[in-house]
């Protein structure tokens, strides 16, 4: 059973979805241990759901705020807000009715809500657990609270290095979870304690970070239907990922740097991720089914930093990047190459704080050896001295005649990803506040936006197969499909909806994936 705040409740008896008659009643919590009961507090009532109807039972000027059953007419209900005082329990010989409620008072402190809000947790064999915060408020102790028939039983839980997240109860055992935040360390960490009255002991967990294994796709290069580079990352660890497709299987290969940014392939076997190493720029070339870590990107000017994007017309790649300036001088955009004789790198534009100022790292096209564009965004002061503008500025750089040459695009809008069909035309995706934004840059060298009507979209990449058709992609709306006419860039919804990346190999012939799913057009 689900339960809304506006009185909603939508039952699933494992085989359909019903929606049940709408109840004038707000419940903060929900027990059912079966599928023919369920009680559920609402203000100063406990309601109670035997299959087919709710019954309340009216329990004086008491607020409720938790419940929880162990069996069909076998439950605890806490009231008095924060004090978890009175209590009521109910039987299948008795309705509800005053019990015993826990002794001592807890510590009132807005800080460790999170543990209140884990409510009661009720096992099978009559018992019922809560975890609180008693003593002093500056060095409060974390105690575990058992119900059972004659009363409550408090014992100590070793004290959490972080915020209790979870507490889990079986017949004998309990498992309570404590998150650690440390700002300089993503994902959190966290620890269990596993035990049952005075007695705990640590315990290694199968996932050390307190995170579920998930997915982050980020880019992807596809010369054919049948054979794709990826790049993300995932895992517990939020460790990053390559995989290849060939025919209709996905592979997984091993990452040849700390952090994959951006990847393209320019013939089949033939690729380069770019990405940081040892907080340098660094790029790794894949040939003949192998990674090959090229020298480190180390100009004079750079302490640490980051390849953001890459383009290759065949094996000629040119990168961009973010990075942190020597003596703490700010943050900046560069372009870089490498031929025989090193790395050649080159600073673009204005310096701003810090990283965070990047509302779009810089993103590159090249299509053609000698022809480049760049877009990014970074959050500017109006004046000097002043603080951050909220929105941001879009600039861009362009690569003519062996020079880079960089100028404003725009105000309070952002450019996260670009693709340039041939030397004269490009298109962008990206955000204007809460509508989504695509642009395209046309011969005479000015960003124009293409009418693609969003609510609430970002777009988050785009891939050209052909000079006049690109695809767009985003989060908030479908795949859109753009063709060039004489008067402009035309655009309508062509795919799924939500998807963070998309690239194309051949008119109408895509593939575009988000973190749950990936689709290949036909």
């Amino acid at each position: 059973m689900v339960a809304g705040h506006g009185g909603d409740f939508v039952a699933f008896d494992g085989a359909a979805v019903r929606v049940l008659p709408r109840m004038p009643l707000r419940p903060f919590d929900l027990s059912c241990p079966s599928a023919m009961y369920c009680a559920a507090p609402d203000a100063t009532s406990l309601f109670e759901w035997d299959g087919a109807t709710w019954t309340e039972t009216p329990l004086g000027g008491d607020y409720l705020w938790d419940v929880g059953c162990w069996a069909e007419r076998a439950c605890l209900a806490l009231g008095g807000g924060y004090a978890g005082t009175p209590t009521y329990a109910r039987s299948p010989e008795a309705t509800w009715h005053a019990v015993p409620s826990p002794s001592g008072r807890p510590v009132d402190d807005s800080s460790l809500w999170d543990t209140v809000r884990l409510g009661l947790e009720c096992v099978p064999n009559d018992e019922c657990h809560l975890l609180r915060y008693t003593g002093r408020r500056r060095a409060p102790d974390l105690e575990l609270l058992t119900w059972t028939t004659g009363g409550w039983v408090e014992n100590a839980v070793p004290t959490p290095e972080g915020m209790v997240k979870a507490l889990g109860c079986r017949p004998g055992e309990c498992v309570v979870i404590d998150a650690i935040v440390d700002p300089d360390e993503y994902p959190l960490r966290a620890r269990a304690l596993h035990g049952y009255g005075p007695a705990w002991v640590h315990r290694s967990m199968v996932n050390p970070h307190g995170v579920l294994p998930g997915s982050r796709p980020f880019e992807a290069s596809c010369l054919t239907r049948d054979w794709c580079v990826g790049i993300g990352s995932s895992g517990v660890g939020d460790e990053d990922y390559v995989v290849r497709r060939t025919g209709r299987r996905w592979v997984e290969v091993a990452p040849p740097l700390e952090s994959q940014w951006d990847v393209d392939c320019w013939r089949t076997g033939s690729c380069v991720v770019a990405g940081w190493h040892d907080k340098k720029p660094r790029i790794a070339l894949l040939e003949a089914g192998r990674w090959r870590r090229q020298p480190v990107l180390s100009p004079p000017w750079l302490a640490e930093g980051s390849m953001t994007g890459v383009s290759c017309v065949g094996p000629r790649c040119t990168y961009t990047g973010y990075y942190r300036a020597r003596h703490d001088a700010g943050y900046g955009a560069f372009v870089a190459r490498r031929d025989g004789t090193g790395w050649h790198a080159q600073r673009l534009g204005p310096l701003v704080e810090d990283d965070t100022w990047f509302h779009a790292f810089p993103s590159i096209d090249c299509p053609t050896a000698s022809r480049c564009v760049v877009v990014t965004s970074q959050l500017q002061p109006r004046k000097p001295g002043q603080q951050r503008g909220q929105m941001p500025n879009s600039y861009e750089a362009v690569l003519e005649d062996g020079v880079w040459r960089w100028r404003e695009v725009g105000h309070d809008f952002s450019l996260f990803d670009l693709d340039c069909p041939d030397a004269d035309h490009c298109v962008a995706g990206g955000s204007d506040g809460y509508p989504g934004l695509i642009m395209a840059r046309g011969v005479d060298g000015r960003w124009r936006r293409v009418a693609a009507p969003t609510r609430n979209a970002d777009f988050y990449s785009v891939s050209c197969p052909t000079s006049r058709e690109c695809y767009v992609a985003g989060t908030g709306s479908r795949v859109r499909r753009l063709t060039r006419t004489p008067s402009g860039w035309r655009a309508r919804e062509t795919g799924p909806r939500d998807m963070t990346d998309i690239t194309c190999w051949a008119s109408r012939s895509c593939l575009t994936f988000n973190n749950r799913t990936a689709r290949v057009s036909r």
